[in-house]
């Protein structure tokens, strides 16, 4: 996949449903009513209106994407090669951890049963 604002091309990675995609050349992932999509962002925009959903962004779906990857156990490192970053804090920008997420973690430090082993 080639990035518009980069000249470099980026492996991306598919789930199950996106492996079964049949290979074709120029092959359209995203249509509507059987017509490729001439632009991904005015059709996101246009689900959103008629959805009801506001103040999303396509650009929100990359965070999303990111803090759904953390939260589900993966490394800092594989999600930074899934999102195409160079490096981990960029990619921490793109994780954010939910209140129960930082509670977990809390809860993981308690204190020692025997006070003898410090």
């Amino acid at each position: 996949m080639k990035l518009a604002d980069t000249t470099a091309s980026k492996a991306v990675g598919l789930t199950s449903v996106g492996v079964q995609v049949p290979p074709r050349p120029f092959y359209q992932i995203f249509t509507y009513r059987n017509k490729p999509l001439k632009d991904i962002r005015t059709a996101f925009e246009n689900a959103c209106k008629r959805a009801g959903i506001k103040n999303l962004r396509f650009h929100d779906l990359r965070h999303t994407f990111a803090t759904r990857l953390v939260l589900a156990g993966v490394d800092l490192a594989t999600v930074s090669k899934l999102l195409g970053h160079s490096t981990i804090q960029m990619t921490m920008r793109y994780a954010h951890p939910t209140p129960e997420a930082l509670k977990n973690a809390v809860s993981k430090c308690q204190a020692p049963r025997n006070r003898s082993t410090f």
